[in-house]
């Protein structure tokens, strides 16, 4: 009987042994499986780990780079800002100057010595009476006067003036530039008894007041200066200044 017992124990335990080493066999398994999970999944973690800081790192080279771009941009505007100013004020110093000069008065004549002018005075006013051009913008009774001679200023501003004069056969003279009473300049003819007759010229700049007076004049007694437009006498307003009042 207790033969039979021990027997059956030494059955029993055989089995439950068998049994329990296939539960760790399987248990083993499960393990391993699940530590080769964890290394995938740890791989797997840090795969994501590095892609997401790769990413972080382009995003911030992106944002950096555009960054930098809209600094190159706004750089870029504001030359072309400045561009565009510099462009409008050209633009309008131009129209501005366009408008002066649209808005410019013309003021110019022109005259010949219709005749000759014999025998001529000291201090006497050479009249060209022949008017070719006698242009004012100003509508008033001055700028040139055909009877007189003298031009007057209608308007403030910076006039040209120019003049020849051919003396008369074998006259010799001075003839000046006048500004209202005051002489400006000196002209010398001398026609000697080889050529018969001399001629000067003189171009003059003056800035003129309203009013005030310009001639050509003969300093000396008893001499002549020819006509037929070989003596000339003209002048124009270059630029007016402001503040002008009309003379009327």
């Amino acid at each position: 009987m207790k033969l039979f017992i021990y027997f059956m124990s030494g059955v029993l335990f055989h089995g439950i042994h068998s049994q329990n080493d296939e539960y760790k066999e399987r248990l083993d398994a499960m393990e391993r499986s699940v530590a080769e999970m964890k290394a995938k999944a740890e791989s797997s973690e840090a795969r994501l780990r590095a892609e997401i800081k790769y990413l972080h790192n382009q995003v911030e080279q992106d944002q950096q780079k555009m960054k930098l771009m809209e600094v190159s941009y706004r750089t870029e505007l504001e030359k072309v800002h400045h561009r565009l100013e510099g462009c409008s004020k050209i633009s309008k110093n131009y129209d501005k100057r366009s408008l002066e000069a649209d808005m410019q008065t013309e003021v110019a004549f022109f005259a010949k010595l219709g005749q000759e002018k014999t025998h001529l005075g000291v201090e006497q006013t050479i009249v060209f009476d022949d008017v070719v051009t006698n242009i004012d913008g100003t509508n008033s009774p001055v700028s040139y006067n055909r009877h007189t001679g003298v031009f007057t200023a209608p308007v403030n501003g910076l006039y040209v003036f120019s003049t020849t004069i051919l003396s008369s056969y074998h006259s010799t003279s001075h003839f000046r530039y006048y500004l209202n009473n005051a002489p400006l300049t000196i002209m010398y003819v001398h026609g000697n008894t080889s050529s018969g007759w001399d001629s000067a010229s003189q171009t003059v700049v003056l800035s003129l007041s309203r009013g005030d007076a310009v001639s050509v004049k003969n300093t000396e007694n008893d001499t002549g200066a020819l006509g037929g437009g070989h003596s000339i006498f003209s002048g124009f307003l270059l630029r007016e200044h402001e503040g002008t009042v009309i003379v009327g």
